[in-house]
């Protein structure tokens, strides 16, 4: 019994991990986290040339504990996939932009194209 009871959490473990790797849900957490200062978390959804950015400007940050007590507005508008490519349309601080996030190896990660 323990052995199928430790395959099923695997498997729920795995199933879980492939369906929080799709645009839509990189970019929500992308989001939140940039907009609470969690800097370092957000590290592990960016291309690595996005990652040498986003160290230098955490660097350069000075209210970074300010930004955690009071997050930046955001809200995503729309997201169109081609391929392994999706344009994410938000509203950041009241400023419309877009975000680019790309497939690499099987994962999406945001690319800020910097």
């Amino acid at each position: 019994m323990n052995k199928i009871f430790c395959w099923f959490f695997i498997f729920l473990l795995m199933a879980g991990c492939y369906r929080s790797n799709n645009p839509q849900k990189v970019a929500e957490i992308f989001l939140h986290d940039i907009s609470t200062g969690n800097f370092r978390h957000a590290r592990k959804y960016v291309t690595p040339n996005t990652l040498s950015y986003l160290i230098n400007a955490e660097s350069i940050l000075p209210l970074h504990d300010s930004i955690k007590s009071h997050p930046v507005f955001y809200k995503i508008e729309k997201i169109e996939m081609n391929g392994d490519t999706a344009r994410c349309d938000i509203i950041w601080d009241e400023t419309k932009e877009n975000l680019l996030i790309i497939r690499q190896q099987g994962r999406w990660l945001v690319d800020l194209n910097i």
